[in-house]
């Protein structure tokens, strides 16, 4: 199907045109209007039909088209309720119709792209390029006049947002609930170590999972999560409440205990070095982050400070802000060899680029209730791996799930300024 997007100004009798094509079985159009809010005159109309997502067909095809527009079935009725073909739907809020799940959350924001797709990639991704600069976030003023509505076809909403709410250039609307996606494990490899309050710490050593607790007993898996070995007696105990901080370079294993002391071990945990003390010391009932990097080793503290450290122990610079948020358990750290990932106790992964700048965050599927411990993180390149504290499984996550139901993207950006108001028509169709 072709379709034609524009943006048009009256004021200066200027034309915009994208001719695109658009497949697909649910048909998303955006139309934007500004207008001089002293008169009232229309200045720019722009059209442009969206992106829907493949997860928003798949979510139509296993809830059907009207729990999708009016909610979701409930046994009883209640004042947030309307029955349709002897069904009560709840609504999602404000006592009106859930508008397609659109009725949340919408970003104005300025991107660097177009209509890239997105590729789910947790390494590549960065919010600044999908998201973009942001002018305005927040619920719009959903208009509860007739000018709404929704039936078996079609979720036609309307937004109006008065003079001053949101000024400055945007070439992009997201349609979501959240800006921050979620991970959901691919596989959970189940009871693969005791559950243990202190927590443990996870490692990437010879294409092996080595996962350690606070004792310094090592666990050896495949990335399936096969025991290999169980390696008693090594020399990275822990003194604090958790794990020491736990890295490895690929030929040794190296341990960052809470008060500072540094331990250079073989892959069997026994030290190749007398263990020292290097000039830092954190909370014991937290303790540091630990990872390796391109020839060297990065600690994080309970205050989300970052430390780098030589392989042989010398403390090289830090504190430094890292970007992330300082977590009650401490703050886990792992690197793709682009990026810091840091984990803290909300299950918030943050990713934060080698300058400090936040490239984005992620909502784990773990359980912050049950953790009270570092929940800890290693790459291998694509996959991320963690272990459960609470329950002793290793989770395995290779992707993200945005929580966008559509994004539009104009054809030319448009500017809306403190003299004017706007309006944003979406309508949501099933063809």
């Amino acid at each position: 199907m072709i379709v034609r997007d524009y943006v048009r100004n009256y004021q200066t009798n200027e034309e915009f045109v994208k001719v695109k094509e658009k497949n697909g079985n649910i048909k998303g159009i955006a139309t934007i209007e500004l207008f001089d809010a002293k008169t009232n005159d229309l200045i720019i109309e722009a059209k442009s039909h969206n992106i829907i997502y493949d997860w928003v067909y798949q979510f139509l095809r296993a809830l059907q088209w009207k729990m999708f527009a009016h909610g979701l079935p409930n046994r009883e009725p209640n004042p947030d309720q309307e029955k349709f073909d002897d069904i009560y739907y709840v609504y999602y809020g404000n006592h009106y119709p859930n508008l397609g799940m659109i009725g949340y959350d919408v970003y104005l924001t300025n991107s660097p792209i177009e209509e890239a797709e997105l590729d789910y990639d947790i390494t590549t991704y960065d919010e600044s390029i999908y998201i973009g600069e942001v002018i305005y976030n927040g619920r719009a003023a959903y208009s509860a006049t007739s000018e709404s509505y929704v039936n078996d076809n079609r979720v036609h909403a309307v937004f109006n947002f008065d003079k001053n709410t949101a000024n400055g250039t945007f070439n992009t609307i997201l349609w979501l609930y959240d800006t921050n996606p979620d991970c959901f494990p691919d596989f959970v490899y189940r009871n693969v170590v005791p559950s243990d309050p202190n927590g443990y710490r996870i490692e990437l050593v010879d294409d092996y999972l080595y996962v350690l607790n606070k004792a310094g007993i090592l666990f050896k898996f495949t990335k399936d999560g096969t025991k290999i070995e169980e390696i008693n007696n090594t020399n990275l105990v822990a003194g604090g409440t958790h794990p020491v901080g736990f890295a490895s370079d690929g030929v040794f294993l190296y341990g960052l205990d809470y008060d500072g002391k540094f331990i250079k071990t073989d892959k069997n945990g026994i030290a190749v070095e007398t263990p020292k003390y290097i000039g830092i010391s954190t909370d014991a009932a937290t303790g540091y982050g630990l990872c390796f990097d391109r020839g060297y080793l990065y600690a994080i503290d309970s205050s989300a400070m970052l430390y780098k450290i030589s392989t042989s122990g010398i403390l090289l610079e830090g504190p430094t802000n890292s970007g992330a948020q300082a977590g009650y358990y401490g703050v886990g750290i792992a690197s793709d060899g682009a990026a810091f990932y840091m984990t803290y106790d909300d299950v918030t992964v943050i990713k934060v680029s080698k300058n400090g700048r936040i490239m984005g965050r992620f909502y784990l599927d773990y359980d912050s209730s049950l953790n009270h411990a570092p929940y800890p993180i290693v790459f291998d390149g694509r996959n991320i791996y963690s272990i459960r504290n609470y329950s002793g499984c290793l989770d395995k996550y290779s992707r993200y799930y945005h929580w966008w139901i559509a994004r539009t993207v104009l054809p030319r950006p448009i500017t809306i300024t403190s003299n004017q108001t706007m309006r944003i028509v979406y309508d949501f169709i099933r063809v």
